[in-house]
């Protein structure tokens, strides 16, 4: 079974809200529960689901309820019982929160969208293959699954009455019995000459942005490197060893010990950036879009989706944020159209981009330099916004 099978089993209609079989209720459907009317804004609301979902609510109960910190009235019988429900439930959630109901409720989206005509099959699909696939990661079966969409519902709506609950129990299927291929013998096949060899590998998911000191905009590097160029105005922004251990080495070390009562996500500002971050431990490295990588030559791992990253020894950066690391993953840019040129904006002249993903250029004809707009740039490469980056530790 493949990630689309999987979301055509999940869209079934367990939001209570019944089937959806003509283009005029599934509109209306869409525009009332997801706030959406055209397909940029029904598509953005997909990927909220990937990204966020509303498994944030759980995340802020789980935090601050079991602590007493969210008080409510006692006529707020909805808050009372969410705020109660972490102390006497969330063991049986653990880090899941809402994964499994944010799923349903993205595929329930998704079928909708298609029946609206809002969106082709295959946008739809691709914008909720992210929650599929972290729906795959973190549930073992279908048991598991519709025990996280019964708690999800509860945590949400309070009683469950027996229609929506046999509506629930009823989802089932093969479940994806291939698990990606663990950390040993993706860091074994990608590197078979590196000289560190990991002792019961650990892996670190990092994800970092940070306001760029020359435009102010948001910047996500996508590699343990010392200077980074600002996607926005191209200047190069400086990442020291000591910044990569103030971004993470404090999120590993606490991770390494336990992740009870981790928050993974954290804002700071610190000396010298405001940053935006996320740290947590994966069963392996997967690529943007969700789906596990697959070694496709030495020192590179690929995903079906045409995304590569490579695998390389740590560095004096990386092994800033942990002194057991030894090997890094770092995505790589997808090469979209070698073809694809952009005009020098000093001369004029049109040249090609190549396979370098650098945005500040030297023009060949005048020699100036000059920026690549994102128009072309894009043309060529397809740079993850917000690259996530993988530590592989010893235990």
């Amino acid at each position: 079974m493949n990630l689309d099978d999987l979301v055509c089993m999940f869209a079934t209609p367990v939001l209570r809200y019944g089937s959806v079989l003509d283009e005029a209720t599934a509109r209306a459907r869409i525009e009332a529960l997801f706030d959406a009317k055209t397909p940029t804004e029904t598509l953005a609301a997909l990927t909220w689901f990937s990204t966020t979902g509303q498994r944030q609510e759980w995340a802020s109960y789980e935090y601050y309820g079991p602590r007493g910190y969210l008080p409510a009235g006692p006529k707020d019988v909805a808050r009372s019982r969410k705020i109660a429900f972490p102390a006497q439930k969330g063991a049986l959630f653990g880090t899941r929160g809402l994964v499994a109901l944010d799923t349903v409720r993205a595929c329930a989206l998704a079928e909708w969208s298609v029946i609206a005509k809002l969106l082709d099959r295959v946008s739809a699909t691709t914008a909720i293959l992210p929650m599929v696939a972290m729906a795959v990661e973190k549930h073992e079966s279908w048991a598991d699954f519709r025990e996280q969409v019964l708690l999800g519902l509860e945590f949400s709506e309070g009683a469950i009455d027996a229609e929506l609950r046999a509506l629930v129990l009823a989802l089932d299927g093969p479940w994806p019995s291939a698990p990606p291929k663990a950390p040993e013998a993706l860091v074994t096949e990608a590197n078979p000459d590196t000289e560190a060899t990991v002792q019961n590998p650990r892996v670190f998911a990092m994800r970092l942005t940070v306001d760029c000191p020359s435009c102010e905009l948001a910047h996500s590097p996508s590699a343990f490197v010392g200077r980074s160029p600002c996607r926005h105005c191209g200047i190069d922004v400086e990442l020291t060893a000591e910044d990569w251990s103030y971004f993470f080495s404090e999120d590993v070390t606490n991770l390494r010990v336990s992740d009870k009562d981790f928050d993974p996500i954290g804002n700071d500002h610190g000396a010298r950036f405001f940053s935006r971050r996320m740290t947590r431990e994966v069963p392996t490295p997967a690529c943007s879009c969700g789906a596990p990588l697959a070694v496709a030559a030495p020192g590179i791992v690929e995903c079906e989706c045409g995304r590569r990253a490579q695998v390389r020894s740590a560095d004096e950066l990386s092994r800033a944020i942990d002194d057991r690391t030894r090997l890094v993953v770092e995505p790589l840019p997808k090469l979209v159209d070698p073809k694809a040129t952009f005009a020098c904006a000093a001369c004029g002249e049109s040249q090609p981009l190549g396979d370098d993903p650098s945005r500040l250029r030297e023009c060949a004809h005048c020699q100036a330099r000059t920026y690549v707009d994102d128009r072309s740039h894009a043309q060529s490469f397809d740079p993850p916004r917000r690259a996530t980056l993988y530590l592989v530790v010893d235990a």
